[in-house]
């Protein structure tokens, strides 16, 4: 029989599972949230950790004085931490631990990476010696949260911790800087008019001389026609722009280049053993010895040769007899009374001239305005020359003339008297310039006796002639003494830039192996114009500075012979009865006295403006000026270049720089800093010569200018510009200084950079071809033949597109088939930058020059195809304090350019 029982129900017994069911799952619940929180409190930590580790990284810089900013580095990044919150907590300063180290490269495995050797959490901390600079920094995240459901768990808190490293990228950079000629074409003498009056001053200055002959050129438009003052721009015919230029005084393109005493571009070493300025004299405001160890220059009035502010000194050009007021004579002719009239008979003599001169006053120099120093060009010269001898038979009033015609009678110009300069220390006169600077030569009839012929110094046009053993010798002893007695318009000695033009101003010029002596030949013979630095009478200065292609007035020169009595000095009782009155009778004049040679401008003007010009003088030995100088358009360069390496060293710790000069010179073939870090070398290279850049701490280091036969041998050596423009030169010296064959420090993995900086179009090319070394290993193989180069022309094709083929050459991929610098994420890119006067210009060399700039950029890849000109920023014109800040600020852009501080973990 079945039985049914009845189930007792249970009710209630769920609950208790349920309980413990629901602690399990608000436990994974507390879990899941907490864990969430925990992951959020991570990513947040990761935040504040990267920004922390990038604000410390930008800040580190290159500064050895602030210790790289090491302080403010880790202190900024602890404070950009603090900044953010974790789970709505603001993370505290405690909480924060920042390191700084180096991110450094590692040549055996070619690649960059953190050196956890060098990490410290100093804030005063420098890198050990010879590593460089702090280059990364690390900060770490430690922060303790508090649990929100885990604590059901007896999970109270928990631990959140995260950290970050961000570096400086590596670039390798590579300067290349134009030291062609044209970059100092707002520093040359002259310019070309093309014309009849041949090349001219580009001098601005007013202060010339405006006296004697000089007078004609004060009514010239100072515009184009005056040829002792330009003071604006013109177009050559090459195309290139002239300015005029800063020799005496501050113009648009830089400060002066002599008369500066607070950037003097030439010192002397004075007897305290101290560096002054030298040629500062100073128009108005006074002389000072501490300042100029020359003499003070001729008065404001200098123009009319005044002397009622009885300041002048020296000699003044003679007026016209007839009309003493306005006008200076020419001839002797016009300098004597009008009546008796004197004919154009050459016996002519007026023995009141002949035997009186100028008069007692007579100097035998004339000072000049500024800095043009003094002159003994005097037209008629002094008659008085030698021993004053009464004329045989003559009877009273007795008659004299001037007896030469031994060496016993000439007068001796080494022994000047202290009271009277034109009279030797027995009496004998030396006042006629003809013969006191110039002796008959050794085939001569009558040689080694003062010259007083002027067929033997003029041609027949009235140009000087050059000396010769049948014409006349310089005495060169005679013009030092004159130069060192008086008023002394010269240092002692003169240096610019570690550069030694003289020690001394010697006695003579005789010896070859006394380079002072070989220095003053050649500068003598600049001025008077017989040879220039090039050898010969048709060098620059000649043509830009020189005698007039005209007489002032007619031009006439007569042979000593055709003058009565064959031109003898020595007298006789004949009289030339054809010429009546006080004139006329024997011996003969000292010269014809209408006799007119042609006329100097800056001939036979000796001071510091003709020694400038000679330093400066571009012509076939070279150009002599020193680095240092305000030689424009180059100083600007220079000091917007040295403005751009101060900002890369401070900015940019992690960059390499090379610097490299180009030109047709062979010697720029060789980087003047190769790749790294000495940026106080670099910025010397700007200014001092290569060969001394390691021993500038000592002042005796300097250079000579010059050899024993007046080579100039500093090319290319001193910082100057000089040689034609190639471009090509300074884009295979970047190839090469980013390679890492044996010699070369280029560093695999880091970006490369060409900045290329140029005042005008390519017009020389050079050799120089890619070897077969792999990446990274190959070169323009050699130096020597990067350095020869060969001169085209103005924008020739072949030469632009030389250049371009190196620029794509240094972009190519960097594998070894291409053996280009180029990876998917660094690529390298090459800038380019327009500078100075052809771009403020209209001409097609400017259209041609900015062309070529942006197929430069374009194949360095920092430009769109199709480009006709550089970004507007990186053209640089203005005058010169624009230029230096504007070029300073293209340096800057574009070293900003791409990210420079990045996270590597």
């Amino acid at each position: 029989m079945l039985i049914v029982k009845a189930r007792k129900r249970r009710r209630g017994t769920v609950l208790p599972l349920f309980a413990l069911a629901l602690m399990g799952l608000m436990g994974v619940i507390a879990l899941a949230i907490d864990i969430g929180l925990i992951a959020v409190a991570r990513t947040q930590a990761q935040n504040a950790a990267d920004i922390a580790a990038l604000t410390g990284a930008r800040l580190l810089n290159g500064d050895t004085t602030s210790t790289y900013n090491i302080s403010q580095s880790a202190t900024s990044a602890a404070t950009a931490a603090t900044y953010n919150k974790i789970l709505e907590q603001s993370v505290a300063s405690t909480e924060v631990t920042v390191r700084t180290g180096q991110y450094k490269y590692n040549a055996s495995l070619q690649r960059f990476e953190p050196d956890p050797a060098s990490y410290t959490t100093s804030t005063s901390a420098s890198p050990a010696s010879g590593t460089g600079a702090w280059t990364a920094s690390e900060a770490t995240i430690a922060v303790t949260q508090p649990t929100y459901f885990a604590r059901v768990l007896g999970v109270n808190s928990f631990n959140v911790g995260a950290t970050a490293t961000a570096v400086h990228r590596p670039r390798d950079i590579a300067l290349i800087l134009d030291f062609s000629g044209s970059m100092k074409f707002a520093s040359v003498a002259n310019w070309d008019t093309g014309g009849s009056d041949g090349v001219k001053s580009l001098n601005p200055d007013p202060a010339y001389p405006k006296f004697g002959h000089w007078t004609q050129y004060a009514s010239m438009a100072t515009t184009g026609t005056n040829p002792m003052q330009r003071t604006t721009n013109f177009t050559m015919s090459s195309g290139e722009n002239n300015s005029p230029n800063n020799y005496t005084m501050e113009t648009a393109n830089g400060p002066a280049m002599v008369g500066s005493a607070s950037m003097p571009n030439f010192v002397t070493l004075n007897g305290t053993g101290s560096y002054v300025a030298a040629f500062y004299c100073p128009q108005s405001g006074g002389y000072s010895a501490t300042y100029s160890p020359c003499a003070t220059p001729a008065p404001a009035d200098w123009d009319l040769q005044s002397d009622t502010t009885a300041t002048y000194v020296g000699d003044k050009a003679p007026h016209l007899q007839s009309n003493p007021a306005n006008a200076y004579a020419k001839t002797v002719q016009e300098v004597l009374p009008a009546t008796p009239v004197i004919s154009s008979d050459t016996h002519a003599r007026d023995h009141t001239w002949e035997e009186d001169g100028y008069g007692a006053n007579f100097k035998g120099y004339s000072m000049g305005p500024a800095y043009y120093g003094k002159t003994f060009w005097q037209w008629p010269p002094d008659p008085r020359s030698g021993t004053k001898t009464p004329i045989p038979g003559t009877s009273s009033p007795v008659r004299y003339y001037y007896n030469i015609t031994t060496t016993g009678n000439a007068g001796d110009p080494l022994n000047p008297s202290s009271t009277n300069p034109v009279q030797d220390t027995s009496n004998r006169w030396i006042a006629d310039w003809r013969g006191r600077f110039f002796k008959y030569g050794s085939s001569h009839a009558s040689a080694g006796l003062p010259v007083d012929d002027n067929n033997t110094l003029f041609d027949s046009s009235g140009q000087l002639r050059s000396p010769s053993s049948t014409r006349y010798a310089v005495n060169y002893p005679a013009i030092l003494k004159w130069i060192k007695t008086g008023p002394n318009v010269f240092p002692s000695n003169l240096r610019s830039g570690r550069v030694l033009y003289y020690s001394a101003i010697p006695d003579d010029v005789a010896s070859t192996s006394n380079l002072d002596q070989v220095f003053w030949k050649k500068y003598i013979d600049y001025v008077l114009g017989i040879t220039g630095p090039g050898g010969t009478l048709a060098d620059s200065f000649n043509a830009f500075h020189g005698k007039e292609t005209t007489a002032w007035g007619t031009g006439k020169i007569t042979a000593k012979s055709s003058l009565l009595n064959g031109g003898k000095r020595m007298g006789n009782t004949a009289t030339n009865t054809s010429v009546t009155g006080p004139v006329g009778t024997s011996p003969a004049p000292y010269m014809q006295y209408q006799d007119n040679p042609r006329r100097p401008r800056a001939h036979f003007w000796f001071g510091p403006y003709t020694m400038l010009m000679f330093i400066a003088d571009d012509g076939p030995d070279g150009n002599m000026i020193a680095g240092t100088s305000t030689e424009s358009q180059c100083w600007q360069l220079k000091a917007g270049v040295q403005s751009a390496i101060d900002d890369v060293k401070k900015n940019h710790p992690n960059d390499w720089l090379s610097l490299l000069y180009f030109s047709s010179l062979s010697g720029f073939n060789t980087p003047r800093v190769k790749a790294g870090q000495d940026y106080t070398k670099m910025k010397n290279a700007l200014w001092y010569p290569y060969t001394l850049l390691n021993n500038l701490g000592d002042s005796a280091q300097e250079l000579r200018a010059i050899d024993s036969s007046f080579n100039y041998v500093l090319e290319a050596n001193v910082p100057n510009a000089r040689g034609g423009t190639c471009p090509e030169m300074g884009f295979k010296l970047a190839y090469n200084e980013f390679s890492m064959a044996s010699g070369y420090f280029g560093r695999r993995g880091a970006a490369k950079m060409c900045i290329l900086e140029t005042d005008g179009v390519p017009n020389t090319k050079c050799n120089g071809s890619l070897n077969g070394g792999g990446a990274y290993t190959s070169l323009y193989t050699d130096n020597n033949a990067i350095g020869t180069t060969t001169y085209v022309s103005n924008g020739d094709t072949t030469v632009m597109n030389n250049a371009l083929a190196v620029v794509t050459q240094i972009c190519k991929p960097d594998d070894a088939a291409n053996r280009g610098y180029s990876t998917t994420r660094t690529p390298a890119r090459v800038h380019a930058i327009a500078f100075g006067d052809l771009f403020e210009t209209t001409t097609t060399q400017k259209t041609t020059a900015l062309q070529f700039l942006a197929n430069v950029q374009i194949q360095g890849k920092t430009q769109a195809a199709g480009a006709t000109s550089p970004e507007s920023y990186k053209i640089i014109i203005g005058d010169y304090t624009t230029r230096i800040d504007t070029l300073r600020t293209a340096f800057e852009r574009i070293m900003q350019s791409g990210v420079q501080v990045t996270l590597i973990r």
